[in-house]
């Protein structure tokens, strides 16, 4: 770490770091908590990110970095002086060069760049006014997820997601316990006996918390990596086919039929569907929805449009609610279309294209 005085002070230490390295800039007036700091300057997803009076680099965003420290040290003869902080700046010019720049939605988080010391008592007291581990202990839960993750197993598996990081563990050896955790479990559903298959319950239990908790940890603690997500996916499928198998052995030689094997690779198949599709919902919209999309009219197309530029669909009823309050040319037409709409359906395609074009007409 280094402590410099000015813009031409930073860019001479930027200057000393090796391009391969990830470099952060702090000012050092900053205040408020240090989790918003840790949101923006630690995540590896993002070329860059910043945070009011903060700012990172990825080595493949140091080039721009570069030439955005010399526009700020050596401006132009038209340009003016810059006013905010030096890595505000920096960040307004690396977008200006094309540089996704990473800005975290911080909540009540507090970070600021005060500028004299009543602002900076008046933003202290502000961040001591807010709980910052309840706040990191919240986002450590995903805000949608199941019924049973959400209410029985969210409310103590963040807990111990903080006792996990607090000891140094890492979201890959939780996920790795988990997976032999479901092992275990499968071993013992294998033996058939009814001891067998209630510790095998249990086990199953205790193995889906450290999954959940591997997850926590890693938004925690901010470790995020490819590695980790890989794991994640790889070993969920593993547990899954082993805890089936384990099922499936344990009922044969309980005097059970061989139609069992049968199931669980009926099992095995579902949960490998439910898998895939879950993750084609994570990444966006099924490829092949977007491929056979059929053709809609131009209304449904401005209307569609329109859904997109209000964001994802969390809420649909907000969502009609803005629709129906606009008063432009196509919000004008929404309501008799969908009347017609349902004209069409009880008395056939004629009479909708009928009246939407009466509708339309001035």
């Amino acid at each position: 770490m280094h402590t410099t005085a000015d813009a031409a002070g930073a860019a001479a230490a930027l200057a000393a770091v090796p391009a391969a390295e990830r470099v952060a800039l702090v000012d050092a007036r900053f205040t408020g908590h240090l989790h918003a700091l840790r949101l923006a300057l630690t995540d590896p997803r993002f070329p860059a990110g910043a945070t009011p009076g903060a700012l990172t680099a990825q080595p493949e965003a140091r080039g721009a970095l570069t030439r955005a420290m010399e526009s700020v040290t050596r401006p132009a003869p038209a340009e003016p002086v810059h006013p905010a902080p030096l890595p505000d700046a920096l960040a307004t010019r690396l977008e200006a060069d094309g540089i996704a720049v990473h800005r975290p939605e911080l909540g009540v988080l507090v970070a600021a760049v005060p500028e004299d010391a009543e602002g900076r008592a008046k933003t202290q007291a502000e961040a001591d006014a807010v709980d910052e581990e309840a706040v990191r202990l919240r986002s450590a839960v995903k805000s949608r997820d199941g019924f049973f993750t959400t209410f029985c197993i969210s409310p103590y598996s963040r807990y111990l997601a903080r006792w996990c990081a607090r000891r140094g563990l890492t979201p890959n050896q939780v996920t790795t316990a988990s997976l032999l955790t479901a092992l275990i479990a499968a071993g013992c559903a294998a033996t058939g006996t009814r001891p067998g298959f209630v510790a095998a319950g249990v086990l199953l239990i205790a193995s889906f918390v450290l999954d959940c908790t591997d997850g926590q940890l890693a938004r925690y603690s901010l470790q995020y990596s490819t590695l980790g997500a890989w794991l994640d996916a790889t070993f969920d499928r593993a547990k899954e086919y082993a805890y089936y198998a384990g099922l499936a052995l344990g009922a044969a030689r309980g005097g059970g039929h061989d139609d069992v094997w049968a199931l669980a690779l009926g099992a095995m198949v579902l949960q490998t569907c439910s898998a895939r599709r879950r993750l084609r919902l994570q990444r966006g919209q099924p490829r092949r929805h977007r491929q056979h999309q059929p053709h809609r009219s131009p209304l449904r197309q401005a209307r569609q449009r329109r859904l997109d530029r209000l964001g994802p669909p969390h809420d649909r009823a907000a969502h009609r609610r803005a629709l129906g309050a606009d008063s432009g040319p196509h919000g004008a037409h929404h309501a008799p279309h969908r009347l017609l709409r349902a004209a069409g359906r009880l008395r056939g395609r004629r009479l909708l294209h009928h009246g939407l074009a009466a509708s339309c007409a001035p």
